[in-house]
C-alpha cells in the first residue's frame, strides 16, 4: 500500500512539474510603443510586426531580421479611435503572398482604406524609405461588403485559405466569416456567430484606450506550442519551452 501511495505521489509530482514548464524568454525586439498586436514569420525567419497605432493614422509594420536588426516596412496605415467603445483599431497583421507581395489586414475605421486587405509589392522595397498607402497596389474592401449585409461594424482581423484556395476572413466587427471566391473574387458570408458583450465597453470605467485584441495593453500570439513568439506592450520576445517528462 505504501509503495502504491509513493508511486501515485511521484506521478502527481512529475505531472505537475511537466505542466509548469520552464520558460526562458529572449528579447528580439523593443521600442514598440504604437500598439503591438500581431506577428508573422516569413520563409527566411524575419518577423513581421504590426502595430495598430495610437488612433492618428499611425499604424506601422516593422521587419525584425534573424540578427535582431529592425526595419520599418510601412508607415501611415489607418488607425482610429472609436469614441463609443474606446477601442483603437488599425493594422492587425501581415500575410506573405506569392510573387513577392504582402497583404496587410487593416481593421475598423472611417479611413477610405480601413476595414480592408491592402496588397503591396516588396520587390523594390528600400529599407531607408518605408512604404506608405501610396504604394498600395490592390485593396479588398471587406468593410463595404459587410456593411452592405446590414452589419453596423466591420473589423477584419485575421484570415486563412480553405482547401479550394478561397480566402476566409474573420471579421470581428460583424462576428462573421467572410469568403472571397478565388475564381470570381466575389465575397459572401460563410457563418455568423452569436453576438456577445463587447469587453471593451465593460472596461470603459477607465479613460485608457482599449486595444482591439483583449482590452489590455498586452497581446500575445504563438507560432507553435513549444517554441513561440509573444508580444508585450513595448517589446517582442521569443521563448523556448522545455519540459521534463514523467518517467
Amino acid at each position: 500500500m505504501k509503495k502504491q501511495l509513493l508511486l501515485l505521489a511521484t506521478a502527481i509530482f512529475m505531472a505537475t512539474f511537466t505542466l509548469n514548464a520552464q520558460v526562458t524568454p529572449t528579447v528580439v525586439g523593443a521600442g514598440f510603443v504604437n500598439g503591438l498586436i500581431g506577428i508573422e514569420v516569413d520563409s527566411v525567419g524575419n518577423l513581421w510586426v504590426a502595430e495598430t497605432g495610437n488612433g492618428n493614422d499611425d499604424g506601422r509594420i516593422t521587419i525584425i531580421a534573424p540578427n535582431g536588426s529592425q526595419t520599418t516596412f510601412m508607415t501611415g496605415l489607418p488607425s482610429s479611435l472609436n469614441p463609443f467603445t474606446g477601442e483603437i483599431a488599425g493594422p492587425s497583421r501581415t500575410v506573405q503572398l506569392p510573387n513577392n507581395k504582402v497583404m496587410v489586414i487593416v481593421g475598423e475605421g472611417t479611413h477610405t482604406q480601413a476595414e480592408a486587405l491592402l496588397i503591396v509589392d516588396k520587390t523594390n522595397f528600400n529599407p531607408s524609405t518605408p512604404l506608405t498607402l501610396a504604394n498600395v497596389e490592390g485593396t479588398i474592401k471587406i468593410g463595404d461588403f459587410v456593411h452592405a449585409q446590414g452589419f453596423a461594424q466591420s473589423n477584419p482581423y485575421n484570415l486563412t485559405w480553405d482547401a479550394n484556395g478561397n480566402l476566409l476572413i474573420a471579421d470581428a466587427g460583424g462576428n462573421s466569416i467572410v469568403k472571397q471566391d478565388q475564381v470570381t473574387g466575389n465575397l459572401s458570408i460563410v457563418a455568423t456567430l452569436a453576438p456577445f458583450p463587447n469587453p471593451c465597453l465593460l472596461a470603459r470605467r477607465s479613460l485608457t484606450p482599449c486595444r482591439r485584441t483583449s482590452c489590455q495593453s498586452d497581446g500575445a500570439a504563438s507560432t507553435s506550442p513549444n517554441s513561440r513568439a509573444s508580444l508585450s506592450s513595448k517589446a517582442l520576445q521569443t521563448s523556448s519551452t522545455s519540459t521534463i517528462p514523467a518517467t
